[in-house]
């Protein structure tokens, strides 16, 4: 999770642009008569609307057809605060709620001096030893038991200052964001966070789905691999388990050969 540049809006964003074959007349969108009410009227704001209008209008030699505008935008110190880290709240947030079901973990560092706010032993970590805890404290748990920690930490934590998650989040980014979409983008966020982590609030806090959230991930594994059946065929599986894993990880389809045919081999 690198630190980001904070371009704001158009330095943040990339926008792709290509031939296309699209030619139908899109016009500019103001709501409000400003799309960037919380933006400083300036040289900066102007040439986002600026530029926003030159690539929509269809008689500009840099238009841009609707097929072709794209923008991503980092996520930490972009669209929300990034000091502290909210995922690095939310390792303290499993912490504790890891700490609580097994109270051993309670005696044993460096849990322990999480718990006990030991300022004294956390300065000694290794920037390993930080990352080590990070993963520790993310993973060894299911994608649902995962999601469900994150909306609950989203709901009930506090950023420092006693503000709620969603109040971290850049007004001016999510107008920059709206903007955009009402002009015909497509908007991503591409972020050195995790993305198990992002996609569980990136649509209420942007309006951007889930699916164009890209980022770290941490490995899978699937564990169910029922769905050979040798009575009716070889019993096999890949050395790697790639297919079964992918599925798991991608959420796709897996045919069972046992429950879901009725009938294998072509008589």
């Amino acid at each position: 999770m690198k630190a980001a540049l904070m371009y704001i809006a158009c330095c943040s964003l990339l926008v792709l642009a290509a031939c296309g074959s699209s030619t139908a007349v899109d016009d500019l969108h103001h709501p409000q008569n400003d799309p960037l009410p919380s933006w400083n009227d300036g040289p900066l704001k102007q040439s986002i609307i600026a530029y926003v209008k030159e690539i929509a209008d269809t008689g500009s030699r840099n238009f841009i057809p609707i097929i072709d505008r794209i923008a991503t935008f980092d996520n930490d110190g972009t669209l929300w605060a990034q000091q502290p880290l909210v995922q690095e709240l939310f390792m303290f947030y499993r912490i504790k709620k890891m700490a609580k079901a097994d109270p051993r973990l309670q005696s044993k560092q460096p849990y322990k001096a999480f718990l006990t706010h030991d300022s004294a032993y956390l300065s000694k970590l290794s920037e390993k030893d930080i990352v080590r805890l990070f993963v520790s404290t993310q993973t060894g748990m299911t994608e649902r038991e995962y999601k469900t920690d994150a909306a609950d930490f989203f709901a009930t934590a506090k950023y420092p200052g006693n503000k709620m998650m969603r109040q971290v989040t850049y007004q001016p980014q999510v107008e920059l964001l709206n903007f955009l979409r009402e002009n015909g983008f497509k908007t991503f966020i591409c972020s050195g966070g995790s993305v198990e982590f992002m996609r569980v609030i990136s649509q209420q806090y942007y309006g951007i789905p889930a699916e164009q959230v890209i980022g770290s991930e941490f490995n899978s594994a699937f564990k169910d691999s029922a769905g050979f059946d040798e009575a009716r065929e070889f019993a096999y599986t890949e050395k790697d388990n790639i297919s079964l894993d992918w599925a798991k990880k991608y959420n796709w389809h897996v045919v069972s050969m046992k429950n879901d045919w009725k009938v294998v081999f072509v008589k």
